[in-house]
Parts: structure tokens; sequence; C-alpha cells
């Protein structure tokens, strides 16, 4: 019976690119003890806990929630164009918004609306790679944690959660969604929240994860998996793994793919391939011994009748020496009239002579006819002349009888 987690989706939510570490220090140890949730079918959890990015229970697809501080997310007007020159297109139109060079970031195109305008996504490119890179081939979707927050009529909606690890330890991490589109994150220090919140983001919608609650009241909802799985799951096939990402996971999904099928395809051609050498081996047996058999029946036949000419089958032209050799001697050749109708006589038995009507021969064939006033007992009668060496069959009230092959 196939494991649940077979049909499931795993949710993990990443940690914030650290802007002071040079690329070349990033390794293994920034995505681990990663916190996670595995979903059945409909968003149930199944389980939670903390793993590494390369020790995640299987899952049939794997959502990557992007920390909302490395995402800006944007609303601008976006020609209409696609592909190419779509990508081509994007860091122009975010040059002036940008920080940083527009080259070193991946621009994604999160949804278009009506009157021309698109949301946008930016993220760093080499960060993105990494992630990728370090959750294998794994099936993933990337979304930005900010989108992922529920929306509220009419007010932002804030997320709080605690940061327990890193240069930010201790720090509020704080999620903020202020339209359908645009959202952003923050770190700040735990003794300027509250009033950064109660300044800031007044009546903001807020959720606080345990350890933040009770210094925000009653005010704060729960904030857990729960509400990170449902504000997922309503983005549908939101993905900021596109362009040069997502054709580099396409690459990599199919080189798995390949690989997954080598061994068997390797082990079937073998398998092929021992299959035939087996029939091969087992005919150039049989063949060998076909040969020694004729090769005996060869020289028997021409040990006991040194004159035959050629010989082309052996059982059969020993027979032909046979009946000429009898038929020399006044003895009736096997298949003759005689020898048939002597070997009929032994398996007449209990049947009287007289009951026989008809009796002819032809094509070493004996055609006997028994009379109507016979009780013949033909089960019992063709027994006998099998026991005889004869074969029997009858044909218009006549039986066809000669020797048995």
């Amino acid at each position: 019976m196939p494991t649940p987690e077979l049909f499931a989706s795993c949710f993990v939510r990443l940690p914030a690119r650290p802007v002071r570490l040079p690329r070349d220090r990033w390794d293994a140890a920034l995505l681990q003890a990663l916190p996670f949730a595995l979903t059945d079918g409909e968003g149930g959890i199944l389980r939670s806990g903390h793993a590494d990015a390369g020790a995640l229970p299987a899952a049939r697809d794997t959502v990557l929630i992007v920390d909302a501080r490395d995402v800006l997310l944007l609303r601008v007007p976006l020609p209409a164009v696609n592909g190419a020159r779509l990508r081509e297109a994007l860091p122009g139109l975010l040059e002036e918004r940008l920080l940083g060079d527009p080259e070193h970031s991946h621009i994604a195109v999160l949804a278009r609306h009506d009157g021309g305008d698109a949301t946008l996504a930016a993220v760093d490119r080499e960060w993105l790679r990494f992630v990728l890179d370090a959750f294998g081939r794994r099936r993933a979707r990337l979304l930005p944690a900010a989108l992922c927050v529920p929306l509220a009529k009419d007010r932002a909606t804030v997320v709080v959660d605690v940061l327990s690890d890193g240069a930010d330890a201790g720090c509020w991490r704080l999620t903020v969604r202020t339209s359908v589109d645009v959202g952003y994150g923050i770190a700040i220090n735990a003794a300027l929240a509250p009033g950064w919140l109660a300044t800031r983001l007044p009546v903001a919608a807020c959720h606080a994860d345990d350890a933040a609650r009770p210094l925000l009241g009653d005010a704060a909802a729960p904030a857990g998996w729960p509400l990170w799985i449902r504000g997922a799951r309503a983005l549908g096939g939101m993905d900021l793994c596109q362009f040069e990402l997502a054709h580099a996971r396409r690459r990599a999904a199919r080189q798995d793919g390949a690989a997954r099928w080598r061994w068997p395809a390797l082990l079937g051609v073998a398998a092929a391939l021992l299959g035939m050498a087996g029939i091969n081996a087992q005919w150039w047996w049989l063949a060998r011994q076909q040969a020694e058999v004729r090769a005996g029946s060869e020289a028997l036949v021409r040990r006991h009748f040194p004159r035959v000419g050629p010989i082309v089958d052996a059982p059969v032209q020993m027979r032909q020496q046979l009946d000429a050799l009898a038929r020399a001697k006044g003895q009736p050749a096997t298949g003759d009239i005689a020898d048939l109708s002597e070997r009929l006589a032994q398996a007449l038995g209990p049947v009287a002579p007289d009951a026989l009507t008809e009796l002819s021969y032809r094509d070493q064939t004996l055609r006997a006819r028994l009379a109507d006033s016979a009780k013949v007992d033909a089960d019992a009668f063709r027994q006998r002349l099998e026991a005889a060496g004869l074969s029997a069959r009858i044909e218009d009230g006549r039986w066809l009888i000669r020797i048995r092959s």
C-alpha cells in the first residue's frame, strides 16, 4: 500500500539570505534545521518538524516559502511580450527601484492584471540557485512569504514570529501583506517590535507565534503552519522559479529521470542478452545432438547395408532395406498386405473371422469392414490393434488400418 508521503506536499520555510556572508562561504549549514510541514492532498498536516534540506521527508511536491525580506514585490506596467523578450525587458523595468545591479536579481512575473499591470518579484539570483541546488532534484516551487499571509479586508496583515538562530536570533520577524500583490518583511529588535507595530501598523490584523503572543496580548491570533499552508495553497500555480531557473530545474528533472532508469535499462539489456545467449546455446546443443543421432543412424545403415547409396533419411532407408531383405527371403515386408493381415488376425481376438465382410489393400493401408450384426467393442478393438503395432480409424463404416508410425 502506498505511503502517505507519495501523495503529499512538503512546505518549507526558508531562512533569509545571509547578507553579511560572502557568496563563497555559503554552505549546507545555512539550510539546516529548516521548519517543514508534510500535508495530504487536502492540506491537512500529516507531520511537522525541522530537517536539513537534504533530509526532508519524501513528497510529491515541495513548496519553498522564501523569506519576505529577500523578495521585492512590485506592481508595474508590463509590455505585452513573452519568453526571451520578456526576460530581457524585466531588468530595465526595475532598474530604478533596485539598490543593486538588476542583472544580479532574478525577476519573476507572478501575475498579470487588467490594464497592462503585472506583479513582479525580484530575488537575488545566486541565493535562489544555492537554495535549489541544496534541495537536489526535488520537484520544488518557490513562493514569496508575504503573499502567503492571509489578506484581511481593507487593512494590512502582519505575521510575527521570533527568530531563534542566525545573525538575527532573538529578533522578531515581521511578514507584512499590505494588498493583494504587495508585501514586505523585516527583522526588528524584540524590545522595539511592539512599539513599531503600534505606530506603523496600528490597525493591521496580527498573527503571532507562541513566543511573541504573550507580548502582543489577545489582539494577536495564532500563527502556525495552518496559516502558511492555507495561504500558499491559495496562490495556485504561482512560482518564483521562472526563465533560466525553470529551464535548469526541468533539465535536472530529465537527467534525474534518465539516471533513475539507467540501471533498470542496463539490467533489462543484460537479461535480454543472457536470454539470447541461452537460446543460442540451447539451439547449438540440440543441433549437435541431432547431428550425432543422424551420424549414428547413417553409420548403422551403412554397417548393415554397405551397398546403400547416398543417405538422405536413415530411418526410412533402413526400413526400405529391411523390407527388401524380407521380400528376398519370402517374408512379408512391414506394411505389406500379408503383414497387415497377420497383425489384424491377431487383433481380432473374440471377433469371429466371418465378421469381416470386406478386406482390401491400397497404399499400405488395409481397409476392413465388419458385419453390422457383429457386436464389436470399438475401443477394445482399437486397443488390440495398437498393441499389434497398428493404427486405425473409421471412415465410411470401414476400418482403415496401417502400421503405426
